[in-house]
């Protein structure tokens, strides 16, 4: 992974020292389906996108974040802890919130990202209760 991050640091004429511990460690817990090549463009995005010295966790792509995540939801579900609608809701819920950090609280954005309406986004945020005192809201 150094490999790559110091070429296309000086690639980007980027001085990036490496990844930060707490990056690696979800790096090193992803399965790597697509092998070298999937890390090589990786870390050629991270290292484009990076203003740090050090790759850090939310830099990472959010397929990366949440895998522990899902697949905690993923074995409630199976064990019958929560059902499949529970699981989907709460899914559905976090998918939401997280668009709606990246796109700093821009609705429009966090729709576009999603790939909905901006109407559908403030629908899902109503039903979850999204942006009533436990998130900030965009007022557009």
């Amino acid at each position: 992974m150094d490999h790559f991050v110091q070429k296309f640091g000086a690639e980007n004429k980027k001085q990036i020292k490496g990844v930060s511990k707490e990056a690696l460690d979800i790096l090193k817990n992803y399965d790597w389906p697509g092998n070298v090549r999937e890390l090589e463009n990786l870390v050629e995005r991270m290292v484009t996108l990076t203003v740090n010295s050090y790759i850090q966790p939310n830099e990472l792509p959010f397929s990366l974040l949440n895998v522990p995540k899902l697949n905690g939801l993923k074995e409630s579900i199976l064990t019958g802890r929560v059902s499949l609608t529970q699981g989907e809701e709460k899914f559905e819920r976090e998918i939401i919130e997280d668009a709606l950090r990246r796109a700093n609280y821009v609705q429009s954005h966090a729709a576009e990202m999603l790939g909905v309406s901006r109407r559908i986004l403030k629908y899902k945020m109503d039903k979850f209760g999204i942006g009533q005192g436990n998130e900030k809201s965009s007022p557009e």
